[in-house]
Formats: C-alpha cells, sequence, structure tokens
C-alpha cells in the first residue's frame, strides 16, 4: 500500500485560489497545494529529496477526489503500489534553504494497463521558480499488494483524459543488472538495523526515508574513504532514483551495498549506487547523481 505522509494543514489550490475538494475537477492542470516548510526539511542539502517525496506522495490525492472519482481515488488510497520515484533538483541548495512554503503541481504523466505515472513541479509558493521535479510510478494491485492488476478500461479511460502532454518527463529509473556488481571501485558493504523511526503505520520503511537512507550511505561511505579519491562525493546531489522491491521491517538486519560509477561526460558526473537487502533480498536500490555544475535554473512550464 502507498506510504500516505501528511503535513500540518496543508492548502488546496485551483487556479490560485482556496478551495474545497468537492468543486476541484481532477483533469484541471491547475492544480497545486502549497506546504509548509519545517526547518529540517531544507536546513542540510541531503535531507532534500526525502522532504520532497512526502509531499508529492500526499499532493498525488488531490488529483483523484473521492467525490468526483471515487473508484479511482480508492484504487489510489488502497490499492496502489509505489514502485519507483526519481527526482530532479534544480536550484542550488543556497537557493532554496530559507523558503518558508513549497507549492507543488500535480499532474498524469502516462497511465498503463496496470500503472501510471504522476509528474510533480515543486515550486516556491508563488509558483513562479521550479526547484524540483519528481515522477512517481504507481502500481495497482490484488488485495495481496503483490499481483499487479488492471486497471478498469472506464477507468483507465478517464485517467488517459487526466493526461498533461505540455510537461517534460524524466524518465522511469533503469537499473542494469550489471550495476549490481560492476563498478570502478570494489563495491563496499555492511550491516545496520531498520531503525524503526524509519518505518510508518504500515510498519516498513517509508518510501521517501529510502532517499535519506540513501544520502546517508553516500555521505558515511565517502567519510569512510570507500569511494576512493572521489572529489564529488561529499557534494550536494542534484538527482535521485529509487526502486522499491520489497519491504523491510523494524529491527531487521540490512545489508547495503554501495559503489560509485563515474561517467564519461562534459560535466563531471558520478552516479552513487547503492542495494539495501533484507534476508539476501534486495528490497531498494537507489541511484544519487552528482553533477559539478549541475543545477540550471528552467522555466516553471516543465
Amino acid at each position: 500500500m502507498t506510504d500516505k505522509y501528511r503535513t500540518p494543514a496543508p492548502k488546496i489550490i485551483k487556479g490560485g485560489v482556496s478551495c474545497s475538494a468537492e468543486n476541484m475537477q481532477p483533469h484541471d492542470h491547475n492544480l497545486f497545494q502549497t506546504f509548509p516548510v519545517m526547518w529540517l526539511d531544507f536546513t542540510q542539502h541531503y535531507t532534500t529529496f526525502a522532504s520532497l517525496l512526502k509531499w508529492t506522495d500526499t499532493a498525488q490525492g488531490i488529483l483523484f477526489p473521492v467525490k468526483q472519482v471515487p473508484e479511482i481515488h480508492h484504487m489510489w488510497a488502497g490499492n496502489a503500489v509505489m514502485r519507483s520515484n526519481r527526482v530532479r533538483v534544480l536550484l542550488p541548495h543556497e537557493e532554496y534553504r530559507e523558503w518558508k512554503q513549497v507549492t507543488v503541481w500535480p499532474h498524469l504523466q502516462h497511465v498503463g494497463t496496470t500503472s501510471w505515472v504522476c509528474g510533480f513541479r515543486i515550486t516556491n509558493e508563488a509558483g513562479d521558480k521550479v526547484m524540483a521535479v519528481v515522477e512517481t510510478t504507481m502500481v495497482f494491485t490484488d488485495e495481496t499488494f503483490t499481483l499487479s492488476k488492471p486497471i478498469q478500461n472506464h477507468n483507465r479511460e478517464h485517467m488517459m483524459q487526466m493526461i498533461d502532454t505540455s510537461k517534460i518527463g524524466l524518465g522511469r529509473p533503469e537499473f542494469s543488472e550489471n550495476d549490481d556488481t560492476a563498478s570502478s571501485i570494489d563495491p563496499w558493504e555492511y550491516s545496520t538495523v531498520v531503525r524503526i523511526t524509519d518505518c510508518d503505520a504500515l510498519n516498513h520503511i517509508n518510501n521517501a526515508q529510502y532517499a535519506l537512507l540513501a544520502e546517508e550511505t553516500r555521505l558515511y561511505s565517502a567519510s569512510m574513504g570507500k569511494y576512493g579519491n572521489d572529489p564529488l562525493c561529499n557534494l550536494p546531489a542534484c538527482e535521485i532514483s529509487i526502486a522499491y522491491i520489497g519491504q523491510a521491517h523494524p529491527f531487521q538486519k540490512m545489508d547495503v551495498v554501495t559503489f560509485s560509477r563515474a561517467e564519461e561526460s562534459e560535466n563531471q558526473t558520478t552516479h552513487y549506487r547503492t542495494n539495501f537487502s533484507v534476508g539476501g533480498q534486495i528490497v531498494c536500490k537507489s541511484t544519487v547523481t552528482v553533477i559539478k555544475t549541475s543545477h540550471q535554473k528552467i522555466s516553471p512550464s516543465l
């Protein structure tokens, strides 16, 4: 079941005017939701990804208001599983660190037979400065949350009408099987214990928390010199990709494997890959990307 991360009293907005959920149109491309930024959300660059994922997970719900599309709402709230997240930060940390509110603009990017992709733009409160874009892949499942299930035709047709083709997509995260072992430096492995404080009411690590764990792993490994002579390993990251494969529960032993892979390109780029495993099975894969000249200001239309 997808994780719902609630923040204090977010405002649901349509076209710049506060409105009640029953008055919203589910295919309205102008829907957005504002959230207060708490001090810990942006105080350090490595907390940014997790904060963004908490807000976007919540904001997805305004696309499917229960009074307008009850079946789609209950599909999302009851039997949808998050399969992946991809986040790209477009501003340097010092430009958004002191923000007091963010505005999240959700839209449907793609609808498949059993899944859909939601895209999000995260801006300042006024909506005129884009700090990040996020893409989330959701899968409709049966009651066991283990087998995918086709979206009913009439619901799928309605969702197809909601797609906003004007937005540029990031693309679903891809993790090559060869990347599980291949790297320019030998992978570093260590074990830890699943913290109960990283788990939610569903008794497993919250999806957003994996972004924190990935950053914690990168910076911890860097402090131990496990990425070799890498000049980028401590710098703020511009992108993260996460694939959710299984579940990790409180106090289970978790094995962590991490390595870096430098990319041959004009810009100095390094990808920091981490696999999280429980009982010998990978439950999550992540890649954190650092580019030496990564953050570029873009138009809010992205």
